[in-house]
C-alpha cells in the first residue's frame, strides 16, 4: 500500500470519527435540551397547579371573612334595633297608658343622649362606630369627600342598623324622605368600586 494509500485511509478514518464524535455530542445534546424542556413543562405545570390552589385558598379564605363581616355586622347592627322597637312601641302605644309610653320614652331618649345634631356629637358619635367597625366612617369620608355633613349623618345611623323611623325623628325629618335618601346614599356607596367595597357592602345593604 502507497504512503498516499496510507495518508487518505487515515484522514477518512479521522472525519469518521469526527463525524461519529460529533453527532455522538450533538445527540446528547438534543437529549439533554429535551429533558431541559420537559422540566421546564413540569415547572410550569406546577406552578400553575400552585397558583390554582393559592387561589382557591385565598377565595375561600375571602369568602370566609365575607361571611364573619356579615355575622358581625348583623350582631352589631342588632345592638341598636332595640331603639327602633321601642321607638314603635312607644309610637303604636295608646294615648291611655300614658305611663307606659312614657317609659318608652324615657328609654329610647337614654340610649340616643349620645347621638345629636351638634358637630362635636357626630365627631364622637363617628370615633365610637369607626373603634367598632375597622373605620368605616373615615373610610367614608375619605372615599366620598363631596359628600355633606348631613350624607356623613344618615350613613352613619344607617350603619348602626337605625330603623327609618326612628332616624326621621332623630333627625326631625319625614320618614318618606329618610327612605329616599338612604336609597339613594346606598347606591352611590356600594357603586363606587372602592377598595373598601366589601366593608360598605356588609353595613349598608
Amino acid at each position: 500500500m502507497s504512503v498516499l494509500a496510507v495518508v487518505v485511509f487515515i484522514s477518512l478514518l479521522s472525519l469518521a470519527l469526527i463525524a461519529l464524535f460529533y453527532f455522538r455530542m450533538k445527540y446528547r445534546l438534543l437529549q439533554k435540551y429535551s429533558l431541559m424542556e420537559q422540566q421546564f413543562s413540569n415547572a410550569q405545570h406546577m406552578i400553575e397547579l400552585v397558583k390554582i390552589e393559592a387561589s382557591s385558598e385565598i377565595q375561600t379564605t375571602e369568602d370566609k371573612l365575607l361571611s364573619l363581616r356579615s355575622s358581625f355586622a348583623k350582631m352589631y347592627q342588632g345592638q341598636f334595633a332595640m331603639i327602633g322597637e321601642l321607638y314603635n312601641k312607644e309610637m303604636s302605644l295608646s294615648i291611655v297608658f300614658d305611663k307606659g309610653r312614657q317609659a318608652y320614652a324615657d328609654k329610647v331618649t337614654e340610649i340616643m343622649s349620645e347621638i345629636g345634631d351638634g358637630i362635636e356629637q357626630q365627631k364622637q358619635f363617628e370615633a365610637r362606630i369607626d373603634r367598632d367597625l375597622d373605620q368605616i366612617m373615615s373610610k367614608l369620608r375619605s372615599d366620598f369627600p363631596v359628600f355633606s355633613e348631613e350624607s356623613f349623618r344618615l350613613l352613619s345611623y344607617c350603619i348602626v342598623g337605625f330603623h327609618t323611623n326612628v332616624i326621621a325623628s332623630v333627625m326631625n325629618v319625614d320618614p318618606g324622605t329618610i327612605r329616599t335618601r338612604k336609597s339613594r346614599l346606598r347606591k352611590k356607596v356600594l357603586s363606587a368600586n372602592s377598595p373598601n367595597q366589601a366593608l360598605y357592602e356588609a353595613f349598608l345593604k
